[in-house]
């Protein structure tokens, strides 16, 4: 029983860590919470669900994707950044965010329905069992997915010039202007990357468990709050924070009924900003003294 818990929180963790890589680099470049987040998942896996009526799998999975990477460059685009140009506050561009999220899960009950929905034509939820665990093809392919889509997420943020300069942006937004640094495309990139990564965990998301229209706020608590237990900013952070409630997620049902999970992740979240405000992995801000 407990190691056949301890194996679903790591499958879990993994879809929950995915999420929270995907948060954490929308978060630092845009510079505020951004609720479409949630947005840019549901789209996703709703158009992996629609192509996947007429394309194979895997170009469904690839346009669900391009759908979600869209969808965030247009919002930050098109709402977002002329916010920021006329000096609106965080607030402001977080209740936008809002405002915007609510209108995309109305439109998608109204073209989709209430019902769960699953992906028809996808043969790997056979069981399999090792050492008394047992798993499905599904599951196997969240676990692989995800590891490599953050092990490759992290390279690029570390190594390449657009990693450089989201760390640029985040860390001093007018340094990083003067010294040539396009602000407003780097945080497009940014919003580009944080999207890909919320429609690749969309498209796990629904092979494992089907869709509904609240999975994109489903998605971005856990996906907030992974990124907040982990230290925002920091993607190892963040992947463990995933990890962490997925195993609390889990073992919680050890010992409490199913419908204490969501209790047990926020409990944690409200423990952690209690003992250790900055996460796991951040750093803490030093008070500046007057």
């Amino acid at each position: 029983m407990l190691q056949q818990l301890i194996a679903n929180g790591l499958i879990q963790g993994a879809e929950i860590a995915l999420l929270a890589v995907g948060f954490s680099v929308l978060y630092t470049a845009s510079r505020f919470f951004v609720f479409t987040y949630g947005a840019s998942f549901a789209w996703a896996a709703y158009s992996f669900l629609w192509f996947a009526n007429i394309l194979p799998l895997g170009l469904a999975a690839a346009l669900g994707m391009l759908v979600s990477i869209t969808l965030g460059v247009c919002l930050e685009r098109g709402i977002y950044q002329p916010l920021r140009e006329h000096g609106r506050s965080p607030l402001v561009l977080m209740l936008a965010s809002i405002g915007a999220y609510v209108i995309s899960q109305n439109i998608i009950s109204l073209s989709f329905g209430d019902v769960t929905r699953l992906i028809s034509g996808w043969g790997s939820s056979n069981s399999h069992s090792w050492f008394g665990i047992r798993f499905t093809g599904t599951q196997v392919l969240i676990v692989t997915i995800s590891f490599v889509t953050i092990v490759f997420t992290s390279l690029l943020l570390v190594l390449s010039s657009l990693g450089k300069n989201i760390r640029a942006v985040t860390n001093d937004l007018t340094l990083a202007s003067v010294v040539g640094i396009d602000v407003n495309l780097t945080t497009a990139m940014a919003v580009a990357l944080g999207s890909a990564l919320a429609g690749v965990g969309a498209v796990l998301v629904s092979l494992d468990l089907g869709l509904t229209p609240i999975m994109g706020f489903q998605a971005l608590l856990l996906g907030v709050v992974a990124a907040i237990v982990g230290g925002v900013g920091s993607i190892g952070g963040a992947a463990l924070g995933g990890i962490t409630l997925g195993l609390l997620q889990q073992l919680a049902v050890w010992i409490l009924p199913s419908q204490w999970q969501d209790a047990v992740v926020f409990a944690a979240l409200i423990i952690v900003l209690i003992l250790r405000p900055q996460g796991f992995c951040g750093k803490a801000r030093q008070r500046s003294v007057v």
